[in-house]
């Protein structure tokens, strides 16, 4: 990976220029680790424009803007289709509005043909012609996309940061991409913007300036990226802001989801009457265990396999005092003998469900549920139809069993045969393990979420969505909406999938968590929710 660089920032002290004032610049750099980045970083030559890499980028953003006090950042519906330039230009503007300071009017051909220079000599734009006010300029070299360089042009710009003309505090050029980037309150700003790419860096050049002659051309304006969206979050009508429920990583996130369902020992509220605990690094055992948690009023928490993460042990006692019950979903390769020693040396009721596989391991559940006679078959293979099947198991009083893929495993025949009753076949795999049971399949992992919704979920007061992607913040959210009636449906980390936006349409004014981090869920989704 290049070295990203970020270049100086040019201040010119000219009369025009009195109204530009330090906008509050934060006081340190913005803490980072892009260890867990998910954006192409490899060769650089062209920027990173994936649905990924933007809703990483969007929730560093966020997070930066929440410290300052500044709202979400809502980008237009057309960012992926737009050009780099406009790109740069929309994230800039939104910048500004967002904190109250007057849009940039649009993109000039001129000064874009100055940034494109700037781009491509990696330095900063040229100076505007004459005529004109010249705001100042920024450019930088070596990120990944238009949203990366934002973040380090606002958020990581002082000592320490990749500001090559901020070696040290007190330096003049700290801050100073900021500075240009908030400066200058007046209305009729024009800005050029450039993205080029080459010897396997891609650089990004912008120049602001006050125009005081004729109104320029404009190539693109502000006033068209509102008209798609920016700035705006467009939900439907009757919709509140969805909440979002997360943590910093995945057992985090279980423990946030726990904490925003049961009081504390003590404390007035709803109470646990037990714990459910899975791995944390795979999906198979915990499939079925949100009729379990739902039955028994308790969360699914997470847990390496290894060991007790400290963090789940203080959330067990925050919310199950002495003799409580703890389930361990699993083996000892799921669940180290260790954690149920702890748990018991701790004054817990440890008990272990298990069986020698997932497939036998979901019939141990629902033995332990009483053998219910109202079965959900879904796909063990994969985790998005079991975890959707959850709540509605729950809800009908059932349990949720495991198909091989289209092939129906011994242990679950063998419940089948022997309870007789009512079963319903979560999806296209589970529908050709068995025949005979009734069919809840979609085209895809949305449409059958989607439809399982619809099936069971007639007047939901709540709905939940996670990334259908990865099964992690979807497997403790299961247990949570198990526990309050509501469907769990899913979402792409930067799409509202067709089926998912049709349920939402016919089912108005009901209140909307989003389950997991603007990584894996982006605000972009949130803002059309």
């Amino acid at each position: 990976m290049v070295l990203a660089a970020i270049g100086a920032a040019v201040l010119l002290a000219t009369p025009a220029l009195a109204a530009i004032l330090p906008p509050n610049n934060p006081t340190t750099n913005r803490p980072l680790d892009v260890s867990d980045s998910p954006c192409n970083t490899t060769g650089g030559a062209q920027p990173d424009d994936s649905a990924a890499c933007t809703a990483y980028w969007v929730g560093q953003i966020d997070n930066a803007r929440a410290a300052e006090g500044v709202g979400l950042l809502y980008l237009p519906s057309d960012y992926a289709q737009l050009t780099g330039a406009e790109q740069e230009f929309v994230v800039l503007n939104l910048e500004r509005v967002d904190r109250g300071i007057p849009a940039i009017t649009g993109l000039t051909p001129a000064l874009d043909a100055l940034a494109t220079q700037g781009a491509d000599s990696e330095t900063d734009p040229p100076l505007a012609a004459s005529g004109s006010s010249w705001v100042g300029s920024v450019w930088a070299s070596g990120f990944a996309s238009t949203l990366e360089v934002d973040f380090g042009w606002m958020y990581d710009d002082g000592p320490g940061s990749p500001n090559i003309a901020c070696p040290s505090a007190g330096d003049a050029g700290c801050w100073g991409h900021r500075d240009i980037i908030l400066g200058d309150r007046a209305a009729n700003m024009v800005a050029g913007a450039a993205t080029a790419y080459g010897d396997g860096l891609t650089q990004y050049a912008a120049e602001l300036e006050q125009p005081t002659a004729a109104p320029p051309v404009l190539v693109y304006t502000w006033a068209e990226a509102v008209a798609a969206g920016a700035g705006e979050p467009s939900r439907p009508t009757g919709w509140p802001v969805p909440v979002r429920v997360a943590g910093v990583d995945r057992v985090a996130t279980a423990i946030s989801i726990s904490q925003s369902t049961f009081a504390s020992l003590g404390d007035a509220g709803v109470h646990a009457g037990a714990v459910v605990l899975a791995r944390d690094d795979a999906f198979p055992d915990a499939l079925a265990a949100a009729p379990l948690a739902a039955a028994d009023d308790a969360p699914v928490l997470l847990t390496p396999p290894s060991s007790l993460d400290p963090r789940v042990t203080a959330e067990i006692g925050r919310i199950l005092g002495p003799g409580g019950d703890v389930y361990l979903i699993g083996g000892d390769v799921a669940l180290a003998p260790g954690i149920a020693q702890t748990l018991t040396a701790a004054g817990y009721t440890v008990t272990r469900i298990a069986g020698s596989d997932r497939f036998s391991t979901a019939v141990a559940i629902a033995d332990t549920l009483g053998d219910p006679t109202t079965v959900f078959e879904a796909d063990g293979d994969n985790f998005a139809d079991a975890l959707a099947a959850g709540p509605a198991a729950a809800l009908e009083h059932g349990v949720v069993l495991l198909t091989d893929g289209p092939n129906m495993p011994a242990a679950t025949a063998a419940y089948v045969a022997n309870h007789l009753g009512t079963h319903y076949a979560i999806g296209g795999p589970a529908a050709q393990a068995d025949l005979n049971a009734t069919d809840v399949v979609g085209a895809d992992r949305y449409a059958t979420a989607a439809d399982v919704a619809t099936s069971f979920f007639t007047h939901p007061a709540t709905v939940g969505f996670a990334t259908g992607l990865d099964y992690p913040d979807a497997l403790a959210a299961s247990a949570q909406l198990a526990l309050a009636g509501s469907p769990l449906l899913l979402l792409e980390p930067n799409e509202v999938p067709a089926p998912t936006a049709a349920y939402i349409g016919s089912h108005p004014s009901v209140s909307a968590i989003v389950y997991g981090g603007t990584s894996a869920l982006s605000n972009i989704v949130t803002s059309i929710l």
